[in-house]
């Protein structure tokens, strides 16, 4: 395969409307986690003034069940935003491992449609415009060969990754700083109780699966560094594949990046990738 057609493919209109469907419901489900973030924090603060006071009472266990519910949502929109993502990056390199099937194929459908004026401006638009698009998603043509194309890909990908993901590490650094400052005040005010035992809950599992991704993203890190060592002299269709497992496994990882980074880290990322 000649790089002018494997780099012309990601730009057929359906697999730009691919991208465009997985960048849609990985935005879903990062919209979803700030709401997350936010219904939790106010939770516990219900947890301290509600106490003696019957409707607070009421509208603390309404958030409650509402955190619970965005939580569940938003794992479900980044499941299937990565399981999108895997289906572009499986027909742009021909690897056929996964099935392009009926429901995945209405998900995408779905998304062009209701929201058809976005995806014509992110589909027209490259990772270095404003907003940041799904055009040329692979852009580094220097090389011809097949496997070689595929591998200088998969770089770009985590080159991108690990880029976006040290802003949004940071972010959420200061994010979960809050949560514990939020925990200790309440233990301050109201002492450790079941009550506040239960108000808990809906920040464990909030902060609980991030800090178990950001450890599996570190060491999805190390692991690919020394495949893709590995691969450079020896760029086999079986090392890629291995490498592609791995990328696929992470994008499901509970990591929501908020669109923000995106907008504002997205072009200056792409321009050191090019030097």
């Amino acid at each position: 395969m000649k790089k002018v057609n494997m780099y012309d493919k990601q730009n057929d209109e359906e697999m730009l409307k691919i991208q465009f469907a997985a960048k849609h419901y990985y935005s879903l489900s990062a919209t979803l986690d700030s709401y997350t973030y936010f219904l939790t924090l106010i939770t516990e603060i219900l947890n301290i003034v509600a106490r003696r006071n019957i409707y607070l009472t009421i509208v603390y266990i309404i958030f409650f069940i509402l955190t619970m519910l965005l939580i569940i949502m938003k794992g479900r929109y980044r499941n299937l935003a990565a399981k999108i993502r895997n289906i572009f990056d499986d027909k742009l390199f021909g690897f056929n491992r996964h099935e392009y099937d009926h429901e995945i194929k209405m998900y995408v459908k779905k998304a062009y449609i209701n929201h058809g004026k976005e995806a014509q401006i992110l589909m027209n638009n490259t990772g270095k415009d404003n907003p940041p698009g799904v055009k040329d998603w692979y852009y580094r043509r220097k090389i011809s060969d097949k496997n070689e194309i595929i591998f200088s890909c998969q770089q770009e990908n985590l080159f991108f990754d690990r880029n976006i993901q040290y802003y949004f590490t940071i972010i959420s650094a200061i994010l979960i700083g809050v949560y514990v400052a939020s925990i200790i005040i309440s233990h301050f005010f109201v002492g450790f109780n079941i009550t506040m035992i239960i108000s808990i809950i809906p920040i464990m599992q909030y902060i609980c699966p991030k800090f178990n991704g950001f450890i599996k993203i570190r060491d999805s890190h190390i692991k690919l560094d020394g495949m893709i060592e590995t691969t450079k002299n020896n760029i086999l269709t079986d090392n890629l594949i291995s490498i592609q497992e791995i990328i696929e496994k992470r994008r499901a990882f509970d990591i929501d990046i908020p669109n923000i980074i995106h907008k504002v880290k997205s072009k200056r990322i792409h321009e050191i990738n090019e030097e």
